[in-house]
């Protein structure tokens, strides 16, 4: 089964003390997508969400040969490397979740959650896929 794996990454604009307060509410931009395979499990998407943070951070002597290739992409959009604060995206065939990377974990989006992510996302024009971000994003 594929799923596709989205990052939501700060902006330099962040504020620490916004951050603090209501960390869904912070700026973001898209800066990667991917589409990872994934069999399905119990937390298989939270799984992918931890994917993506080891291939955003790990060495490349540490990653398989297929994350090699998405950590290349990644890269190639000269993104940053995943971290708190950040939030992931992961589309599957039942849906759409939001997880927050967090100091220790991830903590789960919800509705009111992704309301205030939503409104404070900053529209990039293209990925690198070329697919308009306003494609890549579903609202729940």
């Amino acid at each position: 089964m594929l799923a596709q794996v989205t990052l939501l990454q700060q902006t330099y604009n962040t504020h620490s003390s916004l951050q603090a307060e209501c960390p869904w509410r912070i700026q973001r931009r898209i800066t990667s997508t991917f589409v990872l395979e994934v069999k399905p499990v119990a937390n298989a998407w939270e799984a992918l969400a931890e994917d993506a943070f080891h291939i955003t951070n790990a060495p490349e002597e540490l990653l398989s040969d297929a994350q090699k290739g998405w950590e290349t992409l990644h890269r190639i959009n000269h993104a940053p490397s995943l971290s708190v604060g950040d939030v992931v995206q992961v589309t599957h065939p039942y849906g759409t979740e939001f997880y927050l990377c967090r100091s220790s974990g991830w903590e789960k989006g919800y509705p009111s959650y992704l309301a205030r992510l939503f409104e404070n996302l900053v529209a990039v024009e293209e990925t690198l896929s070329g697919i308009p971000d306003n494609n890549l994003v579903t609202k729940q």
